[in-house]
């Protein structure tokens, strides 16, 4: 939690009595909020690897993907996973 946002949660909880002066460090984003600017846009963290595990199945590096809408599993994990059977069907879809 950011100071200010800590500062602010003790004024409202009132566990903190306003002064006349405080000073407060603020962080780029929270400072951009007060000021009523857009906060800096953050780089995308684009594709990583996570450890997962599911059911008695572990897998150490499962590629995770924050921007995909579309989740697929290779066809050995479906059949060692034991989700019963699959059924193939016809879907087009565009990348972008």
């Amino acid at each position: 939690m950011s100071n200010y946002a800590k500062f602010l949660k003790e004024i409202l909880a009132n566990k903190r009595k306003l002064n006349d002066f405080e000073m407060v460090c603020l962080t780029e984003e929270s400072s951009a909020v007060l000021q009523n600017k857009l906060p800096p846009k953050l780089k995308d963290q684009g594709s990583f690897f996570i450890p997962c595990v599911i059911g008695n199945s572990n897998f150490n590096k499962v590629l995770c993907n924050l921007s995909a809408s579309i989740n697929l599993m290779p066809y050995s994990v479906f059949k060692k996973l034991g989700l019963g059977e699959a059924k193939p069907i016809t879907y087009i879809f565009t990348i972008n």
